[in-house]
């Protein structure tokens, strides 16, 4: 059976990074992958005209667009993006960060890892040690960093997606991560050379984002109190 990759793409502003990543994965990617781009109310007037030329022009990959009527922040922009992949026939989905450089090839390996075990949430990089966000007193949580994730359809709906409670971001691919293992899906690192994190180039590393993060980590500490010793064994 031949896979069918829906890549979920969403933004708010800086539409010249989704530019450069629609640029490489027309380039690398294969032709049987859909993009969808999620515009979540962007202040900037770029993104449409600028998929519309996409669109028009370049047709190696499927470009779908969606905007949303009031910003969701990255949760729920992802969220979006992967029901309007499933709606459009997607097997597999992938969560890709707009300030993630591609540079190959990903998704034929990615499908590979799929094709031999499907019970699996697949990150560029799984962080299983202490990174100074996933260690709750002796328990640390083991996480598939948020700017680049997937998994089949099917794992979605079972998870359920990215949880609201979490806000704009920070914390939900951790909560995620610690859904799938409860379930007893394995966590893969795909270490794929041809994916480069910029980070910090649509939130950056601001006073602000620091409370957020501070207070997302209380509320997964309420949400997770007293389940995460049976989940990790420890």
């Amino acid at each position: 059976m031949k896979q069918s990759v829906g890549i979920v793409i969403p933004f708010y502003n800086h539409w010249d990074l989704v530019h450069a990543r629609l640029f490489e994965l027309y380039k690398y990617v294969p032709e049987n992958v859909e993009i969808v781009v999620v515009d979540d109310a962007s202040e900037e007037d770029e993104g449409r005209g600028g998929v519309a030329w996409w669109q028009k022009d370049m047709k190696r990959q499927t470009i779908r667009y969606y905007r949303n009527k009031e910003n969701m922040g990255f949760g729920g922009a992802m969220n979006v993006g992967a029901k309007i992949a499933m709606h459009h026939g997607a097997d597999i989905i992938v969560l890709l960060s707009n300030d993630v450089k591609v540079s190959g090839d990903f998704v034929t390996p990615l499908v590979d890892i799929i094709n031999k075990n499907d019970k699996v949430l697949i990150g560029n990089e799984v962080i299983n040690w202490d990174a100074g966000w996933n260690k709750f007193g002796n328990i640390i949580v083991p996480w598939v960093n948020g700017w680049f994730m997937a998994c089949t359809i099917d794992v979605w709906k079972v998870l359920g997606g990215f949880d609201p409670i979490y806000g704009k971001y920070t914390y939900e691919d951790i909560d995620l991560s610690t859904r799938a293992t409860m379930i007893g899906y394995k966590l893969v690192a795909l270490n794929s050379p041809f994916l480069n994190h910029l980070g910090a180039r649509t939130v950056g590393y601001t006073l602000e984002r620091m409370k957020i993060t501070e207070h997302n980590r209380d509320v997964y500490i309420r949400k997770w109190e007293g389940k995460l010793q049976n989940i990790y064994g420890k």
